[in-house]
């Protein structure tokens, strides 16, 4: 469930589960179903930051369930947040048009340094990284957006155009018989985000702590969202943000499960490579995944991956793979002359200091002591 979870981009979640069966064996399993799906909804939000501050978020979750012997549909959805709520009917409904989406696409700066405690260094180093991101996750969520370079009202419609549907020049275009219905043409967006930095009279207050190690995580994450043609400005902007943090703690915890499998003993200061992220199209949509290749491997494995988790067959010449880019020998040699001193913003996740279009993040300067 977790690698699903990696693959989608901002806007798309996981929003439920469905079994397939027998009459009998789907009125035994009510009990466990519902079980699966609340436990389901709680793995997949552990380590994943969330805004201290935000609206409450949609916590409705469905359960479809499809007899095998009538074909029958039923559709049930439940309140995760809510261990004692019961079923309530859900409508599921077909259409033979595709909706409209649309894309927003940003690119995120990070250039954070990360303390680690004298207390802390017995943690996992999974641990440790993502309780130093969190500070600079809760920057990503605060920040400020705009979009195409201007800043819109919060309710505002993200796109005027889908405030009236239907062809132009009036009328609805009768679709010939046997045709295929094909995807609507997406409207894409660009948008940036700001930090949102204190009045310039409140000084930060200097705290002093004994740290047994440091890190820095350096680079720019590439990020894409969809939403449906009626969202507002601030759902955009929730979902690319939503996509940013997503994306950060899937490299972490790529690279952590990369290093417990082929981490030896080296020498205390060395630079990480995360894996870059690549997109692939969903057949006859506009819509796009992603996944995540290390340097060492091929776009034949994601090809597999898609095949063998979604069950999407994508031709290799279809990956967009320009979107980061490995960091080069000379990108790798600027990372390691910047002295950890030098680090001195650690509260702007727009810093312009970072290595320009370098995929995914580094992590240097990373030592254990050992008493």
């Amino acid at each position: 469930m977790f690698q699903v979870h990696r693959m989608l981009p901002g806007g798309l979640d996981v929003i439920g589960l469905f079994a397939v069966g027998s009459p009998d064996m789907m009125q035994s399993a009510q009990a466990k179903l519902r079980q699966v799906l609340f436990a389901t909804h709680k793995m997949l939000r552990q380590g994943q930051p969330t805004p201290k501050t935000a609206d409450p978020c949609i916590t409705d979750r469905i359960l479809l369930q499809i007899c095998s012997v009538t074909r029958k549909i039923t559709c049930r959805s439940f309140d995760v947040a809510d261990p004692k709520c019961s079923a309530r009917p859900a409508d599921w409904k077909y259409q033979t048009f595709l909706d409209r989406w649309q894309r927003l696409d940003s690119t995120m700066s990070i250039d954070w340094f990360i303390p680690v405690a004298e207390t802390a260094l017995c943690d996992t180093l999974s641990s440790q990284i993502q309780n130093g991101l969190s500070g600079y996750c809760e920057n990503v969520w605060n920040s400020l957006a705009t979009i195409d370079g201007r800043i819109l009202p919060a309710e505002a419609m993200l796109s005027q155009s889908s405030q009236s549907s239907g062809p132009p020049h009036g009328g609805k275009r009768r679709k010939q018989k046997g045709e295929q219905p094909t995807p609507a043409a997406v409207q894409r967006y660009t948008v940036a985000l700001f930090a949102q930095m204190p009045p310039s009279d409140v000084v930060p207050q200097a705290t002093i702590t004994d740290c047994g190690a440091q890190m820095i995580v350096r680079g720019n994450i590439s990020s894409r969202a969809f939403v449906h043609g009626k969202a507002t400005v601030a759902e955009a902007t929730q979902a690319v943000k939503a996509d940013i943090v997503r994306s950060l703690t899937s490299r972490c915890q790529l690279l952590c499960e990369d290093l417990l499998q082929t981490e030896e003993d080296q020498d205390p200061k060395v630079l990480y490579e995360t894996p870059i992220r690549v997109f692939a199209p969903i057949p006859s949509t506009c819509l796009s995944l992603c996944d995540y290749m290390f340097q060492d491997e091929a776009t034949t494995d994601c090809v597999d991956r898609f095949r063998e988790l979604l069950d999407l067959v994508i031709d290799a010449d279809d990956i967009q793979l320009d979107a980061e880019r490995i960091p080069s020998e000379e990108d790798l040699a600027k990372s390691e002359e910047f002295d950890i001193e030098s680090v001195d913003d650690n509260s702007d996740p727009t810093s312009s200091r970072n290595l320009s279009r370098l995929g995914g993040w580094l992590l240097n300067d990373y030592k254990h002591v050992r008493s």
